[in-house]
């Protein structure tokens, strides 16, 4: 096979690599060897994609995608980019076998993100709360509900927007 035929081989794996990096990140149950399992290509691939999903700029995830760029040739460069201590987290997340405990870990993670996921998209999909006030009022069962959960939901919100800024900002207590 000519050098041509292997970079075409090489590109196509770059880019399975970076579609099951994302399904790694998307769907947190799904680990990076299953990932790599379902699109063929080795788990260092998956990971090295995560780099370039997690630090890369749209403009590197494009040319991977467009086969313009391998997927380890742009991590290794993002890599070499950042801080010290970004790089060792990354370096401590390759080549781990996996525990009962992480496995058990990642299968809660999987079932709670299963129901944030969904409900997430589901409140950014609503129309206006004004929309909607006609709905409940004119239903006494749906004003019953909203009575029961409106509060619990409100301070559930908050509190996860307050713990979502505070893990942005490196201060959270999780």
């Amino acid at each position: 096979m000519g050098l041509r035929g292997k970079s075409l081989l090489h590109q196509k794996a770059s880019q399975k690599a970076l579609e099951a990096a994302e399904l790694s990140i998307k769907d947190s149950g799904v680990h990076a060897t299953a990932a790599a399992a379902q699109f063929g290509v080795s788990r260092s691939s998956v990971t090295q994609g995560r780099t370039v999903l997690e630090f890369g700029t749209p403009q590197d995830i494009a040319d991977v995608r467009n086969g313009k760029i391998g997927v380890r040739t742009l991590a290794d460069r993002i890599r070499k980019d950042l801080p010290p201590e970004t790089r060792e987290e990354l370096r401590k997340r390759v080549g781990k076998t996996l525990t009962a405990n992480h496995l058990v870990a990642l299968a809660t993670d999987k079932l709670l993100w299963a129901k944030l996921g969904p409900a997430l998209r589901t409140f950014s999909e609503l129309p206006h709360p004004k929309e909607l006030i006609s709905v409940v009022k004119g239903n006494n069962g749906r004003k019953r509900i909203i009575n029961m959960y409106l509060h619990n939901a409100t301070n559930w919100i908050e509190e996860f927007t307050n713990e979502w800024k505070r893990s942005q900002e490196g201060t959270s207590d999780t």
